[in-house]
């Protein structure tokens, strides 16, 4: 399975899906590299309602929409 995810041109790749903590470094990343989370008005639901992984893409839910990044395969040249 891969662990990298895209929307639109970001990608996030995630090293480490053992537990919950990968949830955590993607909300991070998209906190620091991007303005995404603004852009949908991002809230911090109860535990963990607002960043889910479903069926190889990560949902990440707020007020104004939903977040869909897709599981990508890396490309090796």
């Amino acid at each position: 399975m891969s662990n990298i995810f895209q929307y639109e041109d970001i990608v996030v790749k995630v090293t480490d899906m053992s537990d919950e903590r990968w949830k955590i470094k993607i909300e991070r990343f998209l906190d620091e590299k991007t303005n995404l989370l603004n852009d949908i008005d991002y809230w911090d639901g109860n535990g963990w309602t607002d960043i889910t992984l479903e069926d190889n893409t990560i949902f990440i839910y707020g007020d104004n929409g939903i977040l869909e990044f897709k599981q990508v395969k890396p490309i090796i040249i």
